[in-house]
Formats: structure tokens, C-alpha cells, sequence
């Protein structure tokens, strides 16, 4: 847990200095159009999220689990005459940090335009543009990453223009789920994440200053069925009290296509626009990925995302062999507990194929290859152990005793087995030395505490362990 309270204690920290934000009037407003058609097709839903390039922008706390190189391009066809296009890049370095650049640049033409008494003037043009570097890395055992962006920001109208250099921040907390029960049976991982954006210095228009648009994110996200799904709300602070709440969903099929959906709500607005229903698709494969987003505005019009993706790099081709290990492990145990031995044992010796000296599929093939034969010997194995215990009940220890070591051939764990044999010892030694039998019967008292005291810890293979002697002793 103390790996956990540190990062909740930053998440704590950047929402309280939301609730403090200034309300003044912001400029650069650009900065606040979400990139990436993925993320705009969750309605924005990404700060928990981040496993792309576009971390960049929604929280660079994201690029400490990026571990491959990737290149994001996209491009948004904005309201009336507006044009948006963005860069994302990532490459990661070391071991434990990634490093991420962004470019964006916007284009806005044909603005009327009238002087102080309402004539009319010749139209005109604004743009913007903004460079972002970014770095994350990993802490507290990889359960956390944070990351920290330093950016350029240059605005231009009517041939005047305005510089501003500023600073985002933001953490994401990360945690796998192993085993769980009840409704928490299908969610692979969870995770929580905040992030702020835009804290810098004002632009000067004219003769006027205007602060930066900070927004400060705070979310969570759930990833289900086996990856496959994932879902996200995020709440987002910004000056004057304004603000969106913000639910995204996305579901991979086929490990191919992506259907996502999102719903912005902004409750201290009374405007229309930015709310409501987002959608977005996506295709892609081991390398590359193609999105598209649609984002209706009511009376002001639609906008329509389109994103192109590129991974690459030897980091990305290993993080791949992982992942597919990692899917085949998991669907092998899910085949498993279904009955289904023959196919779970297909997907073990794939594993066992890629790297001959995986220890988890090892272990897992064996546990199939022994049930598989239980199964085919379940009534000769019954057999010898009904003989074996009318023999013992008999006290024909030799032909019991005989009986029940036939059983291990078939079965080594058999508990029933090894539970008379354990007795039948036990007889034999009375018979040959009572005391000494009695000094076996303390050290088997002194095992026994033993293996319930493991029974306790985490290892999975000492409890199971533990289990077996429990059974083997009582």
C-alpha cells in the first residue's frame, strides 16, 4: 500500500489546486481541442488511459508505460474554417522512461473582420502553433508513472502575435488484477490517473494579457474481458468554475477493429456546445492503426477526426512477443477451467515454442497432461483404490500397499493414496519399534504446523503445498 498512497497523495494535491484555479479571461483557447481520434472517439475520456502517443497532451505521467517507439498523426477538419494538425511522437530510453514530442498547428481563414464603427474590413487569417517535450517515467515498482512537458506556444492575428511558454504535469497509477471473485472476476486491471495542463507564463494581445487555459484532469479507467474493453470517466477543471465530466468506452473485437462511444456533460455551463454523444472507429494491426472520430456541436456544426499510427522499433517488437505470451497464458488457463484440455495445452506448448524455458507454461502443460490422463484412467485409478482399502480394512497390508502404489503410478498427487500409504507406514513402523513410532508421529505434528503457517503466504505453489499436507495429515 505505500507504493499506492504516494501517487493518491499527488491525485489529492492537483484536484485541491483546481478548486483554486483563477478565473480570469484565457487565451491560446487552441490548447484546449482534444488530439487523437481514439481519444475523441472515448469523448476525450483519456487522462487514465494515455497508452499512446497522444500521452503527450492528455497526461505525459502515461509515457513511463510506453515502451515502444510510435509516430501519431492527425488531422481535424474544425469548425467553419479551421484546420488543426497534430504530431505525436515516442521513444523510450533506458529502462524505465519514455520521451515524447508534439507538434501542433492551426490554421483559421477568412474571418471577417470591421473596424470601430462597423465597417467592413478585408478578411483575415489567424494560426497558431505549439512545441511540447515531454518525459515519464516509471516508479514504486512500475505500479505508478509520472511525467512532466515543457512547451512553446505561439499565436498570430491579424499579423500580430503572442508567445507563451508553460508546463504540464501528471501521474498514472497502473494495477493489474491477478485473481478476483464475483463481479470483479472479469476486470483485468484498473487504474486512476490526474493530470494538469498549460501552468505558464500569459500572452500579451495588443495591450491586454491573458492567462493560459489550465485544466486540471482527474479520472479512472477499468480494462474487462480480457482486455477488450475498456472504460473511463474523467472530470475536468477549468477557470471560471467551467468544466466537462466525461464518460468514454471502447471495445476491441478480433484484436482488429475498435468501436468506441463518449458522453460529455458540462454542469456548470449552460451552453450547448461540446456536449452530448461522441463516436469513433478504428482499425489496426501489429503495427499500424487508422481512427476516425465524430464529434457533433449542435447549431455550430460537426467536426470529423481522422488518425494515422505507426509503431515500430525493437522495444515495440518485444513488447509484442510479450503481450502475445501473455494472451496465450491467459486464454490457456481460461480453456482450462472450461474442461477444454486438449486446446489449453495447444496454447502452453505455443508459449513453450517462443521460449522453450518459460517456467508458468511449463508448469501449466504438465498440470493439463496429468488431468488428461486422470481422465483416461479415472475408473482404473477408482478401482485400485476401493481394492486397496478393502485391504487395508482387511489389514492385508502387503496387497493394500501394493494396490495404492499402482494408484501413484497414474496419479503421484493422489491424496487418498498417499493418506493410506502414510498409515500403512506408520503400522509397519509400530510393528517393527512402537517408540519409534511415536517419534515419527511428533515430527509429522511438527510438518503439519509448518505447512498451515505457509498456507498463509503468497506464493501460490507454497499454499497449494500447504493444502495438500493439510489433507495429507488430518
Amino acid at each position: 500500500m505505500t507504493y499506492i498512497r504516494k501517487p493518491l497523495f499527488f491525485i489529492v494535491l492537483i484536484f485541491y489546486y483546481s478548486a483554486i484555479v483563477s478565473a480570469e479571461t484565457s487565451g491560446a483557447d487552441f490548447l484546449k481541442i482534444g488530439p487523437g481520434s481514439r481519444a475523441q472517439g472515448m469523448g476525450g475520456a483519456f487522462v487514465a488511459v494515455s497508452d499512446d502517443a497522444t500521452a503527450v497532451y492528455y497526461n505525459p505521467g502515461g509515457l513511463g508505460f510506453i515502451k515502444r517507439q510510435e509516430i501519431n498523426l492527425s488531422r481535424l477538419k474544425y469548425l467553419q474554417k479551421t484546420s488543426f494538425s497534430r504530431l505525436f511522437y515516442t521513444r523510450p530510453f533506458e529502462k524505465a522512461a519514455t520521451a515524447g514530442l508534439s507538434l501542433y498547428y492551426l490554421n483559421s481563414s477568412g474571418i471577417p473582420a470591421y473596424d470601430n464603427k462597423g465597417k467592413s474590413l478585408a478578411d483575415i487569417n489567424t494560426g497558431a502553433f505549439a512545441v511540447t517535450l515531454g518525459i515519464g517515467a516509471r516508479l514504486f515498482k512500475d505500479i505508478a508513472a509520472a511525467g512532466i512537458n515543457l512547451k512553446f506556444i505561439r499565436e498570430t492575428l491579424a499579423g500580430r502575435g503572442a508567445s507563451a511558454i508553460a508546463a504540464d504535469g501528471g501521474i498514472l497509477i497502473k494495477k493489474d488484477i491477478i485473481s478476483a471473485t464475483g463481479v470483479l472476476k472479469n476486470i483485468d486491471a484498473w487504474r486512476a490517473a490526474a493530470a494538469v495542463k498549460n501552468m505558464g507564463t500569459k500572452m500579451k494581445y495588443f495591450s491586454s494579457k491573458e492567462s493560459l487555459p489550465l485544466i486540471v484532469s482527474v479520472g479512472g479507467a477499468v480494462e474487462l474481458l480480457s482486455r477488450d474493453v475498456i472504460l473511463s470517466l474523467q472530470t475536468d477543471f477549468l477557470p471560471a468554475g467551467a468544466g466537462a465530466v466525461i464518460f468514454g468506452a471502447e471495445y476491441t473485437f478480433l484484436d482488429t477493429v475498435s468501436v468506441r462511444a463518449g458522453w460529455r456533460e458540462k454542469p456548470f455551463s449552460a451552453a450547448d456546445a461540446d456536449r452530448g454523444i461522441r463516436a469513433g472507429l478504428g482499425i489496426k494491426n501489429d503495427n499500424m492503426a487508422v481512427d476516425y472520430a465524430y464529434s457533433p456541436y449542435n447549431d455550430i456544426g460537426n467536426t470529423h477526426r481522422v488518425s494515422l499510427s505507426l509503431k515500430f522499433g525493437k522495444e515495440y517488437r518485444k513488447k509484442r512477443v510479450l503481450d502475445n505470451i501473455k494472451k496465450h497464458i491467459e486464454k490457456g488457463k481460461e480453456l482450462y477451467h472450461k474442461g477444454d484440455f486438449a486446446g489449453a495445452a495447444g496454447k502452453f506448448r505455443g508459449v513453450i515454442e517462443v521460449d522453450p524455458a518459460h517456467g508458468e507454461a511449463q508448469r501449466w502443460l504438465e498440470k493439463v497432461k496429468r488431468d488428461m490422463s486422470l481422465i483416461q484412467h479415472a475408473e482404473e485409478i477408482k478401482r485400485y483404490l476401493d481394492s486397496g482399502e478393502k485391504y487395508f480394512n482387511e489389514l492385508d497390508i502387503v496387497n493394500a500397499q501394493n494396490e495404492f502404489l499402482t494408484v501413484l503410478d497414474f496419479d503421484s498427487s493422489n491424496k487418498k493414496a498417499l493418506e493410506f500409504l502414510r498409515k500403512i507406514d506408520l503400522i509397519i513402523m509400530w510393528v517393527a519399534d512402537p517408540e519409534a513410532s511415536r517419534e515419527e508421529n511428533r515430527k509429522m505434528k511438527l510438518i503439519k504446523e509448518k505447512a498451515f503457517k505457509e498456507r498463509d503466504e503468497e506464493n501460490p505453489d507454497k499454499k497449494e503445498a500447504a493444502e495438500d499436507l493439510r489433507f495429507y495429515f488430518s
